[in-house]
């Protein structure tokens, strides 16, 4: 498989499913962390939620797939190595984004959209961007669009 169509296929299935896990941690980390009710304030508004989470999260999933992508076979071909790579590079991928994004004003002008970078609610970028990384790291070679008959030469079966 060419490193080419890796990327891609790796970019684009980080930048639909990483937020999507993201999400669905934050809902688990929410409802257990925090009172029960507060989960229902979350599923009134919930398309809003998704919608602010693949806003914030699509760009830096997807760099996060191109660099899983763009290891080296010494990591990439371990699936512990890949998916620690994973979780930091979504983790520090997310943060460096969110921070461009906070000095960009103009993008950040809703105060919904500024309290969600601020770094009082750091603990809600990191552990939906290291869960994400580190379960697409570990799922990527299996969703459809990779090559079989390459997975023996490819560094990320």
């Amino acid at each position: 498989m060419s490193v080419s169509r890796r990327v891609i296929h790796h970019g684009l299935y980080f930048a639909v499913l990483g937020p999507l896990i993201g999400v669905l941690f934050l809902v688990l980390y929410i409802f257990f962390a925090k009172e029960p009710l507060v989960l229902l304030v979350i599923i009134q508004v919930l398309p809003l939620f998704l919608l602010l989470s693949i806003t914030t999260g699509a760009i830096p999933a997807l760099l996060t797939g191109v660099m899983v992508a763009c290891l080296p076979e010494k990591i990439g071909s371990q699936k512990n190595y890949r998916c620690l790579a994973g979780g930091i590079g979504g983790v520090v991928i997310t943060e460096i984004y969110c921070a461009v994004i906070v000095h960009i004003k103009g993008m950040a002008s809703s105060e919904l959209f500024e309290n969600i970078l601020s770094g009082d609610s750091l603990v809600v970028r990191i552990i939906p961007a290291l869960l994400a990384g580190v379960v697409m790291s570990r799922i990527i070679t299996r969703l459809p669009g990779l090559d079989n008959s390459c997975w023996k030469t490819d560094s990320l079966s």
